[in-house]
């Protein structure tokens, strides 16, 4: 396994992990130390009456809290909201290699400045092959049952739209591996989230 690094966590990956485990604390499985730029935190705090996202990240050790950027870099600003935009700011001036956003534009952005991108889907593989969380599937059911993974950027368009299944969240976010995931190189798939561990 290879070794626990920081990341550095966006808005939306934050809200999916808090409303599909019991505490953040189980993040500690998957990075050395999650990094929560100020941005972020900002449009968590916003949210709070909606959901306990806040509230979980105060709590859990795992989960460090940066300051609000006194300004943010105009080329990442014109591209990404402020929240993407921090995160990629924050993983560049700390050092950090590894960001999570979900948000293909944001991914995108994030590769060309030479950082590894994982997405809430990838930290979920992560902690059911550790066997942190039961199953992927109850994991996105919660995810789903709170609103969260609606392929629509319109929210008209989403609250109209039937939520997605799992299997279809999944090709969303891992269009080419479909029914399996494996996130090693070899030529056979080596993890079946739909299967439980044996």
């Amino acid at each position: 396994m290879p070794p626990k690094l920081p990341v550095v966590i966006n808005t939306g990956p934050l809200i999916a992990l808090a409303t599909a485990l019991d505490d953040l604390e189980a993040l500690a499985h998957v990075a050395l130390r999650v990094v929560i730029p100020g941005e972020v935190f900002t449009e968590c705090t916003a949210g709070a009456h909606h959901d306990d996202t806040a509230d979980k990240v105060r709590a859990a050790i795992c989960c460090d809290i940066r300051p609000v950027f006194s300004a943010l870099p105009p080329s990442l600003l014109d591209m990404l909201d402020i929240g993407e935009a921090a995160v990629i700011h924050t993983a560049l001036t700390e050092g950090i290699t590894t960001v999570a956003i979900d948000e293909r534009k944001g991914r995108r952005v994030a590769r060309l400045h030479g950082l590894q991108v994982i997405g809430s889907l990838g930290m979920l593989v992560i902690l059911r092959r550790q066997r942190v969380i039961p199953s992927i599937e109850q994991a996105i059911q919660r995810i789903q049952d709170n609103g969260i993974f609606s392929v629509n950027a319109s929210s008209k368009k989403r609250s109209q739209q039937p939520k997605p299944t799992v299997k279809e969240a999944c090709n969303f976010y891992f269009p080419k591996t479909s029914n399996r995931l494996c996130f090693c190189r070899s030529s056979t798939p080596c993890f079946d989230p739909w299967r439980a561990p044996s």
